[in-house]
């Protein structure tokens, strides 16, 4: 059975639905940082493996590993917990619950967005004590 979500929690999840795209314009952001460096190593070293093996180790440096690997965990939960929430949700009909799980397996984080902001936000909430507000 489907129970409502607090408002806290429905704050949090949305955090959690955006934080994948904001680990990627961080990610962005850090490889732009190393075009200079990567500029620098290209015209230094003449070797093509050189070059290519000092691009690949930049890439995967330690705090662009890092994000990466955040937004990649990140982006599973969220897309699990909105797997779970769209199959005990009570839809309209099965065909709509089958469209959101491929739009969300799909299409990636806009889709996220647009149950979060359609589905989730919309419902009426639940209080600690267990009654809801309409």
């Amino acid at each position: 059975k489907y129970q409502s979500m607090t408002r806290n929690s429905k704050v949090l999840l949305g955090v959690a639905t955006f934080m994948p795209m904001v680990l990627g314009l961080m990610l962005v952001f850090v490889y732009i940082t190393m075009i200079p460096e990567i500029i620098r190593m290209v015209t230094s070293t003449g070797s093509g493996t050189e070059v290519m093996s000092g691009y690949l180790s930049k890439i995967f440096s330690g705090k662009a590993f890092a994000l990466l690997f955040l937004i990649i965990i990140t982006k599973l939960g969220v897309l699990i917990y909105y797997i779970i929430d769209a199959i005990k949700r009570a839809l309209k009909s099965d065909a709509e619950r089958v469209f959101w799980i491929l739009l969300f397996v799909l299409f990636g984080t806009i889709p996220l967005i647009v149950y979060y902001f359609t589905k989730i936000v919309p419902e009426p909430e639940t209080n600690s004590d267990g009654t809801t507000n309409l």
